[in-house]
């Protein structure tokens, strides 16, 4: 599914596919659906205003709950981490 795929996918990034840290992207997306009860972006790329937001804000994900504490918030960023290689 398109929603779970990192960007680097999107970008033409795919000769250095690193299946682990998709995996990560995706379990992630998976955490931050469940705790926000959000689908979030539809493609993890600029032109989905979702995702836009988040990589201007990464609060922005967050805006329409309350009820994840800021070590939740902390693991969630660092597994949705953008590679800007």
């Amino acid at each position: 599914m398109p929603r779970f795929r990192p960007p680097e996918l999107y970008e033409g990034n795919s000769s250095n596919y690193d299946l682990f840290s998709s995996d990560i992207w995706a379990l992630s997306i998976v955490l931050l659906m469940m705790t926000t009860k959000s689908k979030l972006w539809k493609k993890a790329l600029q032109s989905d205003l979702t995702f836009s937001a988040y990589t201007q804000d990464k609060n922005s994900i967050f805006a329409n709950t309350s009820a994840i504490t800021s070590e939740a918030k902390e693991v969630i960023w660092a597994s949705l981490k953008l590679d800007h290689t």
